[in-house]
């Protein structure tokens, strides 16, 4: 029997539920963000994706803001992705990865 290794995503910043989520099959950006309990009234309407593109480390860790040289970051506008003008940004989640949800900007 080959051995099963659960695949997850961790969700960081302005959600109502931080943390750790498993991911099975094909998952895109805004079903986990959905799984997440929404954003919190502090959001802004950008989501970083955070992916470490080196096959040894995939799945091993999460992707950090500032880690390894071979990070791959995705700015997502969530108001582009909901209205269908960015489509293509409602990407797949891959093992690892980490969605950072940005604060919105005070004045």
């Amino acid at each position: 029997m080959a051995e099963y290794r659960s695949r997850s995503v961790f969700i960081v910043g302005e959600v109502r539920l931080p943390g750790k989520y498993p991911i099975v099959g094909e998952v895109t950006l805004l079903e986990v963000l959905a799984q997440a309990g929404s954003l919190t009234a502090t959001a802004s309407n950008l989501v970083r994706v955070l992916r470490d593109t080196d096959p040894t480390n995939a799945g091993t860790r999460p992707a950090i803001p500032g880690g390894s040289d071979t990070r791959e970051v995705m700015l997502v506008n969530l108001d582009d992705l909901k209205s269908g003008k960015m489509a293509g940004a409602n990407t797949l989640l891959q093992d690892g990865d980490t969605i950072v949800v940005v604060p919105a900007e005070r004045f």
